[in-house]
């Protein structure tokens, strides 16, 4: 059975494929080619409490954005937009279609521009989340 920390991610990668005309990928590896990309990538949790009857979980998730612009001076401007598209995706359904407690918007790393000769004007930025969910205790795959 899937555990519930799977169905959060599935979950969360999902609702990040409501923003329209960006391709969306988790853990990729592979240099990014298609602009503009957002790569959900998966981190570690932590447990808050356990009891009798549930355990509690908070887990980190990462999410890139690799974006490009027509000239140089629109890259600011787009990388405010995609921001704005990526928590509001994000943050629509803090519970994630039932199986996450909340949802939590993080740090946004400083933008890191391509000055790269013929590479065009493109940049990527990083978000962190925080996704809280529960299991059954003793049963990673079972809500309580």
């Amino acid at each position: 059975m899937t555990t519930i920390r799977e169905r959060c991610l599935a979950a969360f990668a999902a609702a990040l494929g409501a923003v329209p005309g960006i391709t969306i990928e988790r853990n990729r590896t592979a240099r990014v080619n298609r602009f503009p990309s957002i790569i959900v990538i998966d981190g570690g949790q932590t447990q808050n409490t356990a009891s009798t009857q549930a355990t509690f979980y908070t887990l980190r998730v990462s999410v890139e954005a690799w974006i490009t612009a027509a000239v140089d001076a629109g890259l600011g401007p787009a990388i405010s937009a995609t921001y704005g598209r990526i928590i509001a995706a994000a943050l629509a359904d803090p519970t994630l279609g039932g199986v996450a407690v909340d949802v939590r918007e993080g740090e946004m790393s400083d933008p890191e521009i391509d000055r790269e000769e013929g590479i065009g004007p493109t940049a990527a930025f990083e978000i962190g989340f925080e996704i809280d969910f529960l299991t059954a205790e003793g049963d990673a795959s079972a809500l309580p």
